[in-house]
């Protein structure tokens, strides 16, 4: 899934049973707020690769395809499974790279047609195979979309998408991590994320085979993977947990599917909840936020009134406090109050899941233990708030909703249009 306001990302391995040192892979982050000139692999103990967040909205990193080989900037998404990037034959692509098989000895034509559906627009075109080398690692005929067609790019700085996923791509092949694993290329079947609030430097890290212990303290908690709804949801990492929700009144395991995702932003709540939920926690909430994809707005006189956000994970509360979810807050003449812009947004019907993105990332260290089939966190071991990081942006696939004095005046309006594109969802 790919959509809304991304935060550094740093991606990292953890686990007392996952191996923490070998031929790990190191995917690092830079948080920019322009078009990056260029990329390199950065090698340290573990062989590394930058990963670029765009104004805390898109984290990115670099594939290469083709022979010679050829920079392409990708999100990596556990909330897809498959890997695309546009053509050269696309004119509504609008990316900085475009692939054209005429320009690589190694492409191998496919042809068959294919299609994603996002929750608005859609990316379309053919199947083709080329090498493809992922921080000094390398492939052969690696099957991958080669997009003539994308709806909802304005404003994105990735070329496309490097799905994360447990489930098979659309063109019924293995994300192209297990691929990687299944060639022996990684010493173990995991990876994971470490995301940061700060600009100008390296600041996040994908690591690739192990775990790197700098980036969390404390214990990792896991929530097994629920093997029924994430086939159902299209090989998405969706977890059990004890328990999720806002302190004071929290929703209780089966009743609360969990999806986490680093291709989304923001947090987003259960249709069946969002509404009454909310406005049974929250004062003053704008009710054109239950349209769909609508950010939520709230009356907050300061961020002490607010309550934290949680997840139980294996007996163990994990917080969420205001100053890590409000991405924005700022007086309202209209209302003659302040309100605050949470990192939330309402799921769409019929979606009566959660959807963690990047604000949770932020602050806690996330493992995708593909081989057990589970998800890790830990608190990361530097931890940046939002606050001191104002949003100018939230890019929802990635769609521009300014966070500035004319969005309030949005809130206020009926006639409000939702920022419909934070979430990837599956037809």
């Amino acid at each position: 899934m790919k959509y809304g306001l991304s935060l550094l990302v740093v991606v990292a391995i953890a686990s007392a049973d996952v191996k923490s040192n070998g031929d790990l892979v190191r995917v690092p982050f830079t948080r920019r707020t322009g078009v990056p000139t260029g990329l390199q692999c950065r090698w340290l103990t573990m062989s590394s690769q930058p990963l670029i967040d765009v104004g805390n909205v898109q984290y990115y990193g670099v594939v290469m395809i083709g022979s010679p080989p050829r920079p392409f900037n990708v999100l990596f998404d556990t909330g897809s499974c498959d890997f695309w990037i546009p053509s050269s034959r696309c004119s509504t692509c609008g990316s900085q790279h475009s692939y054209d098989s005429k320009q690589s000895s190694t492409y191998v034509p496919d042809g068959t047609p294919f299609h994603i559906n996002y929750l608005k627009g859609q990316s379309s075109g053919y199947l083709s195979k080329d090498a493809v080398t992922w921080c000094g690692l390398h492939l052969q005929k690696v099957t991958f979309g080669e997009v003539t067609s994308e709806a909802q790019n304005d404003g994105t700085f990735f070329d496309g998408i490097v799905g994360m996923g447990l489930g098979a791509t659309t063109s019924n092949t293995r994300p192209l991590f297990q691929q990687f694993w299944d060639q022996g290329l990684l010493p173990d079947n995991v990876f994971s994320f470490y995301l940061q609030s700060r600009s100008g430097t390296a600041t996040g890290e994908l690591v690739l085979g192990g775990i790197d212990p700098s980036h969390y303290t404390g214990p990792i908690v896991y929530a097994p993977v629920d093997p029924i709804l994430s086939a159902q949801l299209g090989g998405t990492w969706t977890i059990s947990v004890d328990s999720i929700g806002f302190a004071g009144l929290m929703f209780q395991g089966a009743s609360a599917p969990v999806v986490v995702d680093t291709g989304t932003s923001l947090i987003g709540i259960p249709f069946a909840e969002n509404d009454k939920y909310l406005s049974s926690i929250f004062s003053g909430i704008n009710p054109n936020d239950a349209q769909r994809g609508g950010v939520v707005s709230v009356a907050c006189p300061s961020l002490a009134s607010l309550p934290d956000f949680q997840i139980s994970v294996a007996g163990t509360m994990l917080p969420l406090s205001p100053a890590d979810y409000v991405i924005d807050r700022r007086w309202d003449p209209l209302s003659n109050q302040y309100r605050c812009a949470l990192g939330m947004f309402l799921m769409p019907a019929p979606y009566r899941i959660w959807l963690i993105g990047d604000v949770w990332a932020i602050r806690y260290y996330s493992v995708y233990d593909v081989g057990r089939r589970r998800v890790g966190f830990a608190p990361v071991s530097v931890h940046y708030s939002w606050i001191p990081v104002i949003l100018g942006s939230v890019l929802g696939l990635v769609t521009v909703v300014s966070i500035s004095f004319c969005i309030w005046n949005h809130y206020r309006r009926s006639d409000r249009q939702s920022g419909a594109d934070y979430v990837r969802l599956y037809e």
